[in-house]
């Protein structure tokens, strides 16, 4: 349920962005009458967009750590895995260490 949900929020994020963005084209900053700016809106809605992928792949990562450690895997396979949840880096040294 959670991996559909949260494939559901990044598309409709992605439409909203489009929306807001062709909404705002071609209006002048002077007029813009909201709190926020048009940049702030931009940042939450791609914040959002960013992170709703993160739940599913933590999910992942989750059970591929568990899967491997159900049939005794080497340790440097778990390491590897173990990494690619930290970030960029981790996840370039786990296609390194797997292929």
């Amino acid at each position: 349920m959670e991996f559909s949900a949260c494939a559901a929020i990044a598309v409709i994020d992605i439409a909203l962005l489009v929306a807001f963005l062709i909404t705002i084209h071609g209006a002048q900053y002077a007029n813009w009458q909201y709190t926020a700016s048009p940049n702030t809106v931009i940042s939450i809605i791609m914040t959002v967009t960013e992170t709703a992928p993160l739940v599913p792949i933590t999910a992942c990562l989750g059970q591929l750590k568990w899967n491997l450690y159900r049939t005794s895997a080497s340790v440097k396979y778990m390491q590897a895995i173990d990494e690619a949840s930290r970030g960029s880096l981790g996840s370039f040294q786990i296609l390194y260490r797997v292929v």
